[in-house]
């Protein structure tokens, strides 16, 4: 059974290419790193996100079943809808489609303030800058 992207691919390689364990598998192990790397490449290119799902969401239930929270806003699932809130009283409820647009808006955020970030030269704020005023001092010019 195989665990792992790589494992899959490296499995899925073997089989396209009809090779059998005595032909050593060592080479697969790379062509499947090669795969994944160009594969999330090329989505990353055409805008696509590939994130880590979390086990469940972020509400967990405490030895006293009273909900905790482990993520800030916490999502909670209730049905066939999906909770994200700060605390119980502000709470925005979502469908199935609702809720994965949202984490799709939520993840163009960041890139944007990442990127902007990395791009952005702080401004000179004027008011730390030293004014000088010829009038005030006619010595200096």
């Amino acid at each position: 059974m195989t665990d792992t992207a790589r494992e899959k691919v490296a499995e899925a390689i073997r089989a396209a290419r009809g090779w059998k364990p005595e032909h050593g598998f060592g080479y697969t192990d790379h062509l499947a790193d090669a795969a994944i790397a160009a594969h999330l490449d090329a989505l990353k290119t055409n805008g696509y996100a590939l994130v880590k799902l979390p086990k469940s969401p972020s509400e967990y239930w405490g030895p006293e079943h009273q909900p905790q929270w482990n993520h800030y806003p916490y999502t909670r699932v209730d049905g066939d809808e999906i909770e994200i809130g700060a605390r119980c009283e502000y709470v925005f409820r979502a469908n199935v489609l609702e809720a994965r647009v949202f984490a799709a808006d939520v993840l163009a955020a960041a890139d944007a303030a990442e990127s902007t970030q990395r791009t952005a030269q702080p401004d000179a704020c004027p008011e730390w800058q030293p004014v000088h005023d010829p009038d005030a001092d006619p010595g200096r010019s």
